[in-house]
This record gives structure tokens, C-alpha cells and sequence, in this order.
């Protein structure tokens, strides 16, 4: 019988991205009560953190949790909910509800309570533990990918940063799940990582066993070089060799030790190994066609089933393609590689569109030594080997784009940036400041904001000169003088503040169409005008001139798929998408039939079975026309393309440039 998974008050399980074979981060403990209930003030929420309405009845709550009387405590945190929807205070009251629902063994409430509270509070210092006591919810129902999808928001520095009886309680709970999936080597993994930690003898033994139990179970000599050079280990590293002797039948293996979870190097074709041969027409395609992504994965389906028909070599032998459900899980997207490369022999792969699937199948591409081409927007998939390509209008081919049109054809100089204030605002800030002094013009102001801001005066009172006098000494001088002489005059007080001062040209703003529409009215109150606002591709909607109107008339950005071009190409493909599935394609679908062109024609210039061949020829593959433009491979085997750039005309009307 499973036992329960304790909940942590300050622990979590993190998802260790360094090891591809270890699925997901969970285990058992016995029953205990919930360790987190606050003896003393200094262990619940910092004051501060809590609206000041609610803090009487949310602390009348914590005093009761803390005195373990659990459902007077749970049914005060349901009334801080109630009366103080969407606040701190109902945020933390749902994390604490939670912890009480799961020692109640209400698991599905207890998971969605940890996740309101996530959603809710994202800078909570309970929110590491909150993640782990998610996990573990659906982790007891049985819901093993869903604990894996919690577990992947987590990163391998908290566990270390947990020390080492956190750390044992990690590794333990990651080979218990991997054990569960059916993962012999993110068992092993694991269990090593365990076994170098401080233990008693007779611990240590029990580790070796389970070690020895699931190397038994491996069968695949290739994995097992691969957890070879991921195990650090020496007396596990020991027993790996041992298990890949036995299967090659000769004394020992040397295999080289390369540091844990590092990415194969970078490098262009001459970088292949042997070569390994597939069907000539056998095409994998991985996607998201069952959960949330499904709507994403069948738009790229469309895509990549028109194209297949266009590159058939002759009437009678098409491509055969053969189409894997990745559900959003990066574990079914790397067994589904090695089913596609064993089982059906293809010569390349297309897909997935997700971060963590892609990752997890290219790596899984790589070592089978098969071409994969990632459909994901995030770049650092293609750098982990030579076998790896993505295509798709990465932030960085977009900005490049953006800036040398504005640089070099619009002849703006000066720059300002207005960004949130997370990771996506600052990547985007810095590879657009880049950019700006790559091709001549420069950065002259950059303030952020708060990621749910509905106010942004702040912001663009700062952009402006507007934010702190003391930087206007003589102009607040001067202004001071004239509004005494005419107190002097009239008697009266004039309403009177100095001009903004606008020494920019254009202003980058990386935000969706929503918040940019919040943002321009405001621009335009503190007499910012005549400039230029620069966006992304999310900016190609309808819905961006109908929430800015005349607020966003001008603003430039790059356009992914225009449905109004007047290239030929990329009319031809919106004609036949349409005749096809009775609608107008979107970007996905355009990058999921370039994808198919891309790999088609690397199939038929290769002229052979042999996967190396496929790869060169796309790594050399230089201006083919597509849907999107030319594209080109770069040195890192991204797709860069010359794309077209928009202006938002008066009226709605959008022109290309």
C-alpha cells in the first residue's frame, strides 16, 4: 500500500533538468502532521504582506492552525477567501487550506488550493513549498505526468540550496517516480546522487541494491554509456560499466566522463558521428494533439500535412508521415523519438512546439543520431548538437528585424524601452539593446513595470523628465518665478508643470496588444507623441488598433504571416490553406508547412537513406523561399529570415514594408 507524501513546510521537489532520464521529482514518507504551523509570529507571512482589513480574521486563522485545531483553521481561511477574494491574504489562506485538505486526504482540492495560491501570491516565500505539496496532491491521485508538469517549474540550485537531509528527501522521492514510470535509468540517476551524501552503512547498502536491481532492467547499451557520463558516482559509475560489459560481452568500457547535463557541443555537420541510415520517406511528426496545446498541435498538423503533398517525388510515392501525440508530457516526447527512430525508421523529425517536450526529444534525436527540427520559439534547442534545427520566428530573428528597419530604413537613432518587469521583459530588453548598438543607434532611457500594472503614469512620468525635479533645476527655477509673478498679478494659483521632455525617436514596448493599448492613451496625455512604438509579431492583430485606435496609429513591428501580402509564394500557400481547411492559416500553421518544405527538400537534395546527409543539407541550405520569407540556417542552425515589417496606418490599415 502507497504510503503519504509529507508535505514540507520548507521543501520542495525540483525537477532536475540535468538528468533527461529522470522523469519527475515525488516519493513517499509516512503520515505526520504538517510541519508549518506557526509557533511563534515570525513564521507566517511577513506582516506587511497581508492587506491590512484582513489581517485580523486571517491571524485569528493562523492561531488556530498553529494550536492544530485544523477545521476551526480551515473554515477561518475559507472566510479570508470569501470576504478578501483576490488579495495576499487569500492567497496565503489558500496555501494553508491546502495543507490542511491534504492531511485530510483531499487530494484534488488540496492541489487546486496549492495552485491558487501560486497564481495568486507568485512572490510568497511559501511558494517553494507550495509546488512540492502540489506535486505530491497529484502525485497521490495518480496523476503522475500532472506532478511532473508542477515539479518542472523548479530548477536543480533550490534542491542544492536545501542541504543535505532536503537533498537525500529529493533524490529519494525522484527514483520512487521514476521507479513508478518505468525509468531504470532516472532511477540509477537518482539513487546516485543519494548515495553520495553523508549515510549510514547500512543505507548506502540498500542503495547499491536498487541500483543493481534497475541496471538489470536495462537492456539499451547506448542508454547506458549516456547515464554513464551522467553519473558522477565512482561505485555506481563502476556498476554501469559492469552492466554495458556484460551486455557487449568484452572486459570493461572506457567511456568518457563529460560534466552532468551538459549539452553536446556546438557544431555543423562534420561534427556527425557514423551515420545511421532511415526510410528515405519516412518523416516523424511530434505534437501536442490531446490536452490544453491540442488546439496549437492541430494547427501545425494542417500545416505540415498540406505541405507533405506538395514535395510527394513523384505521383505514386508521397512522404509517409507518421504523427505522435506528445500530450505536453517531455517523457512521452522522448519515448516517442526512440519509437519513431527504432520502430519506424525515420529519417527526420518534426516537433514539438513546447520548450520542455522539444528539449527532452531533441536530446533524445541527438543521441539516436537523427535529424530533428523543433517547432518551439525559445532558442537554445539547436545548440546542444549537430543533429538539432529549429524553425520558428525566435525573439531574436524578430528584434533583428525590427531594429535594422528602423535603424536603417526609418532613419530612427534614439531608443527608449518601457518593458515588464520578469524574465520574458528583460530577455527582450537586452537582445534589443543589442541589436540597437549592433546597427548605430542607441539606448537613451529604459524603465519597467510591474507585470500586472493598469496604471502607468509612474513609468511614463520617469520616460519623461516628469518623475523628479531636481534633474530640472533651471526649467523648475524658471517656472517657479513666472507662476509667483502671476499669483503677483491675478491672485490666483495656475495649475502649471513643466513639459515632458521627449528625446527619443521610437519606443520598444514587449508586451501583448492589451497592455500596449492600456499604455498608449497614457503616452499621449503627457504629450508623447511623434514617435514610433515598436512591437513584436503579437502585435499582427485586428485586436491591436481595435483596443489602441488612434493611440497606436504608426506603431511598427514585424509581421510573422501576412494575410494581405503581395508575395507570390506566400499567397500561393494562404490560397491553398484556405481551399484546404476553409479558413485562413495562422503563423504556427505557415512555420509548420515551412518546417515540412524545409525537410522535404533536404530529403530529395540528400538523394540517400543516410541521416548525416539529410542534416548537411540543411545546415547548408541558403535563401529558400518560403511562406515567411527566405530562410537561411545560421551557424547555430536557427532559421533566420528577412521578414517583412508592418506599420499601423490611420484607420486600422496596415502597409508592408
Amino acid at each position: 500500500m502507497k504510503k503519504k507524501l509529507r508535505v514540507e513546510s520548507a521543501f520542495v521537489l525540483s525537477l532536475l533538468l540535468f538528468f533527461s532520464s529522470i522523469g519527475v521529482l515525488t516519493g513517499c514518507a509516512p503520515k505526520q502532521v504538517a510541519s508549518d504551523a506557526p509557533s511563534s509570529a515570525g513564521e507566517g507571512p511577513r506582516s506587511k504582506q497581508i492587506e491590512q482589513e484582513a489581517r485580523p480574521l486571517y491571524y485569528q486563522a493562523e492561531r488556530a492552525f498553529g494550536a492544530k485545531n485544523y477545521d476551526l483553521a480551515q473554515k477561518l481561511y475559507g472566510q479570508v477567501r470569501t470576504k478578501f477574494p483576490r488579495t495576499r491574504a487569500a492567497g496565503y489562506a489558500a496555501y494553508r487550506s491546502g495543507i490542511i485538505l491534504y492531511y485530510k486526504e483531499n487530494y484534488p482540492a488540496a492541489a487546486r488550493d496549492f495552485e491558487y495560491h501560486l497564481s495568486h501570491v507568485p512572490d510568497s516565500e511559501f511558494n517553494f513549498d507550495a509546488v512540492y505539496n502540489w506535486a505530491a496532491a497529484e502525485f497521490q491521485q495518480n496523476h503522475y505526468d500532472r506532478a511532473y508538469q508542477v515539479l518542472s517549474r523548479l530548477r536543480v540550485p533550490e534542491i542544492q540550496a536545501q542541504g543535505p537531509r532536503r537533498a537525500e528527501i529529493v533524490y529519494a522521492l525522484t527514483a520512487r517516480i521514476a521507479t513508478s514510470l518505468g525509468n531504470h535509468a532516472g532511477a540509477v540517476a537518482a539513487t546516485a546522487l543519494q548515495i553520495q551524501l553523508p549515510q549510514e552503512e547500512n543505507i548506502r547498502t540498500q542503495l547499491f541494491q536498487r541500483v543493481d536491481e534497475h541496471l538489470n532492467k536495462m537492456t539499451d547499451k547506448i542508454r547506458l554509456e549516456q547515464l554513464q557520463n551522467e553519473v558522477s558516482e565512482p561505485m555506481v559509475k563502476s556498476r554501469i560499466a559492469a552492466r554495458i560489459a556484460s551486455l557487449a560481452n568484452v572486459e570493461s568500457v572506457q567511456i568518457p566522463i563529460s560534466p552532468i547535463g551538459a549539452p553536446e557541443p556546438p557544431g555543423q555537420a562534420a561534427a556527425l558521428g557514423g551515420g545511421t541510415s532511415g526510410q528515405r520517406l519516412n518523416v516523424g511528426v511530434l505534437l501536442p494533439l490531446t490536452g490544453r496545446f491540442a488546439p496549437y498541435g492541430r494547427r501545425a498538423l494542417d500545416g505540415i500535412l498540406l505541405a507533405s503533398k506538395v514535395f510527394a517525388p513523384d505521383a505514386n510515392a508521397g512522404f509517409r508521415l507518421f504523427i505522435r501525440d506528445t500530450a505536453s508530457n517531455p517523457l512521452v516526447a522522448q519515448s516517442e523519438v526512440e519509437e519513431l527512430v527504432q520502430n519506424n525508421s525515420v529519417i527526420a523529425i518534426i516537433g514539438p512546439l513546447n520548450w520542455k517536450e522539444a528539449l527532452a526529444a531533441a536530446d533524445k534525436s541527438q543521441q539516436l543520431g537523427v535529424m530533428n527540427l523543433s517547432l518551439t520559439t525559445k532558442e537554445g534547442i539547436s545548440q546542444r548538437g549537430p543533429y538539432l534545427f529549429q524553425n520558428a520566428l525566435t525573439p531574436r530573428v524578430q528584434l533583428d528585424n525590427l531594429v535594422r528597419y528602423s535603424v536603417a530604413e526609418k532613419q530612427l537613432k534614439r531608443f527608449a524601452i518601457l518593458a515588464p518587469n520578469n524574465s520574458f521583459g528583460h530577455d527582450m530588453t537586452k537582445q534589443f539593446w543589442d541589436l540597437v548598438e549592433k546597427y548605430g543607434g542607441k539606448v537613451v532611457d529604459y524603465q519597467t513595470y510591474a507585470p500586472d500594472e493598469k496604471d502607468f503614469q509612474s513609468e511614463i512620468r520617469s520616460l519623461t523628465g516628469l518623475a523628479d525635479p531636481r534633474f530640472r533645476r533651471f526649467e523648475q527655477g524658471k517656472l517657479s518665478d513666472y507662476l509667483k509673478e502671476q499669483k503677483a498679478k491675478t491672485g490666483k494659483d495656475l495649475k502649471v508643470q513643466l513639459p515632458s521632455v521627449v528625446d527619443f525617436d521610437a519606443l520598444f514596448i514587449p508586451d501583448s496588444p492589451k497592455t500596449v493599448s492600456q499604455i498608449a492613451p497614457s503616452l499621449a496625455y503627457f504629450d508623447v507623441t511623434g514617435i514610433s512604438l515598436l512591437g513584436t509579431t503579437e502585435w499582427n492583430t485586428d485586436q491591436f488598433y481595435s483596443r489602441g485606435g488612434k493611440y497606436v496609429e504608426g506603431a511598427i513591428f514585424p509581421a510573422g504571416l501576412n494575410l494581405n501580402s503581395k508575395n507570390s509564394t506566400t499567397q500561393a500557400f494562404i490560397k491553398a490553406y484556405q481551399s484546404s481547411y476553409g479558413s485562413a492559416p495562422d503563423l504556427l500553421a505557415a512555420q509548420s508547412y515551412e518546417a515540412m518544405q524545409l525537410v522535404a527538400l533536404a530529403i530529395q537534395n540528400a538523394g540517400s537513406s543516410d541521416r548525416n546527409q539529410v542534416v548537411n543539407q540543411l545546415a547548408s541550405l541558403r535563401d529558400f523561399e518560403t511562406p515567411l520569407g527566405k530562410v537561411t540556417f545560421d551557424s547555430d542552425r536557427i532559421a533566420i529570415r528577412r521578414l517583412p515589417i508592418l506599420t499601423l496606418e490611420s484607420g486600422g490599415a496596415v502597409s508592408e514594408h
